[in-house]
């Protein structure tokens, strides 16, 4: 729609100034209303992201904890659903669980 209105304001001339000014403030706002939309879905969606992390790695660090040992494979899948989780500010609670499952032998 934005389109056709610039195609019309330019096809009449330089009397239509005020148009053309009314659809660039449309242009924009809408672009703004684009860009505050797509961050707040982007935060929802990394905070599902760390909620599902957070409990992938609680499930596996606790079943290691809890036979007392971690396997070399599931070591490197704790490691990187914990890098995945730093990175998207993950709390201390985590780091507290993963320094646990690395002081664990590797079997």
């Amino acid at each position: 729609m934005i389109e056709a209105l610039i195609e019309i304001t330019t096809a009449l001339g330089p009397s239509c100034a005020i148009i053309s000014a009314i659809v660039g403030c449309i242009a924009l706002k809408r672009s703004e209303s684009n860009t505050k939309a797509l961050k707040d879905l982007d935060a929802k969606l990394s905070a599902n992201d760390l909620a599902i992390l957070r409990s992938k790695i609680k499930e596996r660090a606790d079943r290691c904890i809890d036979k007392s040992f971690v396997t070399e494979d599931e070591l490197a899948e704790l490691e990187g659903l914990y890098d995945c989780y730093r990175s998207l500010g993950g709390n201390s609670f985590i780091v507290t669980l993963m320094d646990k499952v690395l002081k664990l032998p590797i079997k």
